[in-house]
């Protein structure tokens, strides 16, 4: 008889998608289904932030796709909010077209990469980005992550920033 084979399996590259249109959620949707990858989406920023908080022990997203402009919580204070916790994902901004200030103020949230070409991004920018995220290793859960950050309580950032 054989020695034991590892039968892990590699996890799948996990995306979430923050973007107020549906049209541009349902055709990211799309090209990250055909490009083998997990996805979630969020409406606006508050709605991605209630999605990390609520999916405690779940693995963290590898790759956050955020909009700028979004009603309720822009891009621009989601990233801000995401950076100031740690969320150990990376984040690129996307957008129409940007002036260098609207771009500047983007990118002093400090994310990843701005990808303003349009909104959808294309199959190939998409299939870049996607190619252009590490593939994840089996790794701490959320939870475990968020368990070695200053020892406020889990939902101590998050009420820094809305009234719960």
């Amino acid at each position: 008889m054989g020695a034991p084979q590892d039968h892990a399996v590699t996890p799948r590259k996990r995306v979430l998608v923050v973007d107020d249109d549906d049209r541009v959620r349902k055709i990211h949707q799309d090209q990250l289904k055909s490009l083998g990858v997990e996805s979630c989406f969020a409406k606006n920023g508050k709605e991605a932030l209630d999605i990390i908080s609520s999916d405690w022990s779940a693995r963290t997203f590898d790759l956050i796709l955020m909009a700028r402009h979004m009603p309720l919580m822009d891009g621009i204070l989601t990233t801000m909010v995401l950076r100031t916790i740690g969320y150990p994902s990376l984040i690129y901004g996307v957008s129409d077209r940007l002036t260098e200030a609207e771009w500047e103020e983007f990118f002093s949230a400090r994310p990843d990469d701005i990808y303003d070409e349009g909104k959808p991004l294309s199959i190939d920018t998409m299939k870049y980005i996607v190619e252009s995220v590490p593939t994840p290793e089996p790794c701490d859960t959320w939870r475990e992550r968020v368990s070695r950050l200053p020892k406020q309580g889990k939902g101590y950032w998050y009420s820094c920033f809305f009234d719960q």
